[in-house]
């Protein structure tokens, strides 16, 4: 993202997020989702949302700027939260955004006091989702909601698909849609909905990656020869693996429950 900033003459000085919104989300079909989200969970001024995986923090200035919320950003990464701080204070937007670094499930925030948690294209980095999903259970408010997107099994998947999802994705376990509802609902969540997403995001990661053929040369000219072989490939990897059939995409949504002991 300092590589496009530095294209756009954006290197220091004020931002807006108009500007960079076409950079900061790092998910599938960027502002359209989150802004969908937000209808969804019904946000309005004052909520407090936890976004999990807040990457360069395009979807919790976004929900910020937008609705007047306070946005709380969990990554592992640390170089990402603080390009993801620097550019908040840079948009005026660091009075309702914070961002922390850490592991989910041991970064220190504060529990039950979240109206709602959001998450795009992250949980399937965490091998231990129970652990996950009981730890996010306890973040939120009695009542508290939660949309997220992930990835999800289709069918059992080929020993190359599995070697480029662990090693080339970073992505240990991917439950199928019975399974990934059983762990959510086993941590105390109730209403738990699942949407197959699979077929939009498979036409989506084939046209990024035919997009980013396309402008191979603006690409190499703003971030060289190594960054965008890199990301040719991983794009290639994504699209084999969506193209064949075994892996999907899914939105679940839910709330949390009385837990029974």
């Amino acid at each position: 993202m300092r590589n496009e900033l530095k294209d756009m003459g954006k290197e220091s000085g004020s931002l807006t997020e108009d500007e960079i919104k076409h950079l900061d989300q790092l998910h599938y079909f960027g502002e359209e989702v989150v802004m969908a989200a937000a209808n969804f969970l019904k946000l309005n001024p004052g909520k407090r949302v936890l976004d999990v995986g807040s990457g360069l923090g395009g979807p919790a200035r976004l929900l910020a700027e937008k609705f007047q919320v306070q946005v709380d950003g969990v990554d592992i990464e640390r170089d990402r939260c603080e390009l993801a701080m620097d550019i908040t204070k840079r948009c005026n937007l660091d009075n309702l955004c914070r961002f922390f670094v850490g592991d989910i499930n041991t970064v220190q925030i504060p529990a039950q006091n979240y109206h709602h948690f959001v998450s795009w294209l992250v949980f399937l980095h965490i091998q231990d989702k129970i652990r996950l999903f009981s730890n996010l259970y306890e973040k939120l408010l009695p009542n508290g909601t939660f949309i997220i997107e992930d990835f999800v099994k289709l069918a059992p998947f080929s020993e190359e698909e599995k070697i480029d999802l662990e090693v080339a994705v970073a992505c240990p376990y991917v439950p199928g849609f019975t399974e990934y509802q059983k762990v959510i609902e086993a941590a105390g969540f109730v209403d738990v909905i699942t949407e197959d997403i699979s077929s939009s995001w498979s036409e989506h990661v084939h046209e990024r990656l035919k997009e980013m053929e396309t402008n191979r040369n603006r690409n190499v000219r703003i971030h060289g020869e190594k960054i965008t072989e890199g990301l040719h490939y991983f794009y290639t990897i994504i699209d084999k693996l969506f193209q064949g059939g075994n892996l999907g995409g899914i939105r679940i949504t839910g709330r949390k429950g009385n837990r029974i002991l």
